[in-house]
Formats: structure tokens, sequence, C-alpha cells
């Protein structure tokens, strides 16, 4: 089958361009140094993301990049559409966001962030592979913040709410203020940061995951597996069983490389506009 070789030549490419961009920072930065002590160019545009994923799918989209690995975060500076951008994340989950963010105001000096994080529908309008930017973000107690959102014209990009998630909360759920129309476990610290720091902020959440009524047991069971003979025995019960979980989980990785995909082209879009607004 076809989309099944793709599927493994992605993953494998993947596999290969995370090997090689951690071999590079290596090479280049045995030193360790503090993330305090990070300094660099003022740029235009700041990107926070919550994960390795969103990291590399930014930083790769860069020119002219230089990557600097911190005692807590990882950092790539570049330009994309002639704009110069950050992007950082924390390798380090005690790394407090505030910190994070006064680290880059202290060495790149951004005019404004755009923060990225992976997560859940709430509405089933709303995709997997989709991107919501938040017009409010709203904490598990139900308090609420105010941001400003302006809808990019993109497709697969909608503007609405972000709720936050807590620990010991199921995975998807519905919405205690039925607006919005994510969840994730990053937009919320990361908004309440920029607010200490004033910094002007864009957060998006990646929807990565549907609804919990729409989740595929077989893909949950596959994201579950930590070994490859785990994965193994999924898809060979898949093959066995019930073939159709193949194209559950191919559809399911292919909305990541779709979010991914969407997130640069967002990127690009809020650099542009930075851009013409100088």
């Amino acid at each position: 089958m076809r989309w099944l070789w793709q599927y493994g030549l992605r993953i494998a490419s993947s596999r290969l361009w995370k090997q090689a961009t951690e071999s590079a920072a290596r090479r280049t930065n045995d030193s360790g140094d503090d993330s305090r002590s990070i300094e660099g160019s003022s740029c235009t545009m700041a990107v926070v993301v919550s994960s390795p994923r969103l990291f590399d799918a930014v930083a790769d989209a860069l020119a002219q990049r230089r990557r600097t690995d911190g005692h807590q975060f990882v950092l790539c500076s570049g330009r994309i559409a002639g704009t110069p951008v950050v992007v950082a994340r924390p390798t380090q989950e005690r790394l407090d966001p505030t910190d994070l963010l006064k680290a880059i105001l202290e060495g790149h000096h951004p005019t404004f962030l755009l923060s990225a994080a992976e997560g859940e529908s709430l509405a089933t309008r709303i995709l997997p592979g989709d991107i919501v930017i938040a017009n409010r973000v709203v904490h598990s107690a139900g308090e609420s913040l105010l941001l400003e959102a302006n809808d990019p014209g993109l497709s697969g990009i909608r503007v609405g709410g972000i709720s936050a998630k807590t620990m010991g909360e199921k995975k998807t759920r519905v919405a205690e203020d039925n607006v919005s129309l994510a969840s994730d476990d990053w937009s919320w610290q990361v908004a309440v940061a920029a607010k200490e720091v004033s910094l002007p902020l864009v957060a998006a959440c990646l929807v990565l995951e549907p609804t919990l009524a729409e989740r595929s047991p077989e893909v949950d069971t596959m994201r579950q597996q930590t070994s490859l003979v785990g994965r193994a025995g999924v898809l060979a019960g898949m093959a066995w069983k019930k073939r159709s979980g193949f194209r559950k989980l191919w559809n399911s990785q292919e909305a990541r490389w779709q979010a991914t995909g969407r997130l640069v082209e967002l990127v690009k879009h809020l650099a542009i506009a930075a851009s013409e607004r100088e």
C-alpha cells in the first residue's frame, strides 16, 4: 500500500532530521552555558513552542539559522521572509515561562510573541490539523484573559477560545465556558507570562487530537507505546484483526504534518505583516 510506504518514509525522514540537528547542536554548543546568559541580535518576532516537533518545524523554516542550547531551553535564531525571528522551547519542565520570556527579551528584544502548543479539539467542527488562534485563554478554574486576535485568512486556521488543561483531567473535555474551541497545557501559562513582561501575544493551539467522542482506540493505543516492540505489536494486531486502524493511524499522522505546516505558514504571515508595519 503506497500510503503506508509514504508513512514509513516520512517517519524515517523526521527521525534523521532530529538526529542531524541534535548532532549539530552538540558539536557547536558543548559549553552548556546557563540560559540566562544567552544573547543575540534584536529580532522582530519571538516564537515560543511547547514541543520539539513544533520547534523543529519553525527552526527548519529559518534562513541563516543559528541554534543555541542553554541550561533550561533551546533557541534558534534566523530570518523568515526577510524578518529576524527567534524560536525557543523549554528543555526542563520546571522552567517558568516568565523566566523564558525574560531571557528572550534580554537577549533579542522582540516586538511581539507567538506562542504555539499542541492540543485537542473541544468542538466537532475543529478537526485534527487545524489551528486555533486565541481571542481568549481560559484557566481551568474559570479565570480568563482576553487577547487581540485577527483572522489571518489562512486555510485551517480559526479564531476562538483556548482552555487550559490541568493534571488529572481527561485529555479532551467539554470546556466549562462553552466557548473554547481547543485545549492545551501551554497557552494559559504563556499568556500570563506575556502579560507580566508586557509583551504583545498571539497564542495558537495546533489541534492534533479530535474530541473525545471522535477519538480512535487504535491511534490511542499506538500513542501509548514507548518501545519499537510495542508499536510493532499494535501494527501486527491491526493487520490481523482491524485493517481500518492503518488508515486511522495514517490520518492522525497526516494531521500532525498538516498542523506543523500551517504553523510555519502562520509564522511567515505574521513575519511579513510585521515587516510591512515597520
